[in-house]
């Protein structure tokens, strides 16, 4: 036999092999395994959802910016904005109204912000939410605080943390001189005398650690006059009662609040607390 037929042989049988397991992979293969939980479910039971338990899971909005900024069709449903699907030119949104949670992660630059932050907040002023926002950078307040408040009439606060002089801020001294003015109008009213001390005691209690070294600090940064009733443990609102209305605010308490210095004011420090 000669070397060309033996070739031509070898050749045949290499094709019948290639054939058959090309047959045999299109006849057995994993589509025709019927689909079951692997362990009952020891080994997870996550799966894609289907249209049917998309539609029960979630309430279909229609996503109209231009409409809910003219106060046209806004939605009346609240929740958060977890998907989209769009039909021709129309956009729907896909939100779960139940109370839950949700986590968002991703790499830098893939739209955390522009493709689910932004449409969450348009969403929740044009639904009427309240909410609040923790902004790093400053973009959201810039970007959709003007919204808020020119097309959905918010009252945007914004707490600034590196310039507190220009942040919205939160008098902590509010009932403690509301019902100072009082005890000083009115020296027989002890109630009032009562509350005023009750809510400074409270707001002292809250921002100065009494069995640390902060108590020593809180009384190193009073006025001297204070400072001396309180060696003698006089009532912190007779202490206060003495200043002037805007300089009756706790100093001290260094890191805990931002501290500005008023001219004319007994105080070494007023406190002003931004509220974070």
């Amino acid at each position: 036999m000669s070397r060309i037929v033996v070739l031509g042989l070898v050749t045949v049988v290499m094709f019948c092999v290639l054939g058959g397991i090309t047959l045999l992979a299109h006849i057995y293969n994993l589509n025709n395994i019927k689909s079951k939980t692997v362990g009952d479910g020891q080994y997870g039971t996550a799966r894609w959802a289907t249209d049917q338990e998309i539609r029960k899971a979630y309430v279909t909005v229609p996503f109209d910016v231009a409409s809910w900024r003219a106060g046209k069709k806004r939605p009346t449903v609240q929740g958060l904005v977890l998907g989209s699907v769009q039909r021709g030119k129309r956009l729907d949104a896909l939100v779960d109204c139940d109370d839950v949670h949700c986590l968002m992660i991703g790499a830098s630059g893939v739209g955390k912000t522009a493709f689910f932050l932004y449409p969450n907040i348009e969403f929740s002023c044009a639904c009427g939410m309240s909410f609040l926002i923790l902004d790093t950078k400053g973009d959201l307040a810039r970007n959709c605080g003007r919204i808020a408040q020119k097309y959905y009439g918010y009252r945007v606060s914004v707490v600034d943390l590196r310039n507190p002089i220009r942040s919205d801020g939160n008098n902590l001294m509010t009932l403690v001189n509301r019902y100072m003015d009082v005890a000083r109008e009115h020296p027989d009213n002890l109630a009032a005398r009562a509350n005023a001390e009750k809510y400074a005691k409270i707001l002292a209690k809250t921002i100065v650690n009494p069995g640390g070294d902060e108590q020593d600090r809180f009384r190193r940064t009073l006025h001297p006059q204070a400072r001396r009733r309180a060696e003698r443990g006089a009532p912190l609102w007779a202490a206060l009662a003495k200043w002037p209305r805007p300089c009756r605010a706790l100093a001290s308490a260094r890191g805990r609040g931002f501290a500005v210095s008023r001219p004319g004011c007994p105080l070494s420090r007023v406190f002003r607390v931004v509220v974070g």
